[in-house]
């Protein structure tokens, strides 16, 4: 089990990275990250209040100043209509059935009480 350990802090730390790289955009971001950061370890502020207080920065700052910690980015892609939308039928083998429903009820309740005995 020692072994694991490092494996597991590995892909804990990098995954935290990739979702730190990608949610933290802009410098005030960062900035916010690391005062939370500051206030569990240093101040032992409990963990919901930082959330209430990062939930209340960012309404304010969406208010005050909505393209600073909006996040659009520069490359999405914008394709046309979907191939199969809201409006598309539903096809005849998705479409909801009794005889189906109870036949794979009936398999289901004989898998059990096979399992049972």
């Amino acid at each position: 089990m020692y072994g694991i350990k490092p494996a597991v802090t590995a892909i804990v730390l990098f995954a935290a990275y990739r979702i730190g790289s990608k949610a933290l955009s802009n410098p005030i971001l960062k900035i916010l990250a690391v005062l939370a950061f500051i206030a569990i370890f240093q101040f032992k502020i409990p963990f919901p209040y930082i959330v209430v207080m990062a939930a209340a920065i960012g309404f304010l700052g969406a208010r005050l100043s909505p393209t600073t910690s909006a996040h659009h980015s520069g490359d999405e892609k914008h394709y046309g209509s979907a191939l199969i939308d809201d409006n598309t039928p539903i096809p005849e083998h998705a479409k909801f059935k009794w005889s189906r429903f109870l036949s794979f009820a009936i398999i289901g309740v004989l898998l059990v009480l096979w399992s049972l005995t």
